[in-house]
């Protein structure tokens, strides 16, 4: 499910309202756009784990530090990689082989 976004006619000036139906409205003259819930593509699931989280967070930073340090040239730059899935915790990789290093919550 993803949010669409829907122009309707409205008498505001730049007001931010939430409907009733979880939709969100941010007025701007005489329209509203109103994101509400859209049938679509899923969501990707979350697959990393907190510890593999941390460890490509501080290895996405290392190398975006030794980059911008000048010590390993501008392919460091390639850390952004392991930060952004990091921060969101979805490794499209891991998705397609299957993996997901999250706790399942059985002991």
């Amino acid at each position: 499910m993803h949010l669409g976004l829907v122009d309707q006619p409205h008498n505001g000036l730049g007001i931010q309202e939430c409907n009733n139906d979880g939709s969100i409205g941010f007025l701007a003259r005489d329209h509203v756009a109103v994101a509400t819930p859209t049938k679509g593509p899923p969501a990707m699931k979350v697959n990393v784990g907190t510890i593999d989280r941390a460890v490509r967070i501080l290895a996405g930073l290392a190398l975006i530090g030794l980059a911008v340090a000048g010590t390993i040239g501008p392919w460091g730059y390639i850390g952004i990689l392991p930060l952004l899935t990091g921060f969101t915790r979805v490794c499209p990789a891991y998705s397609l082989l299957g993996i997901n290093t999250c706790s399942t919550g059985k002991s």
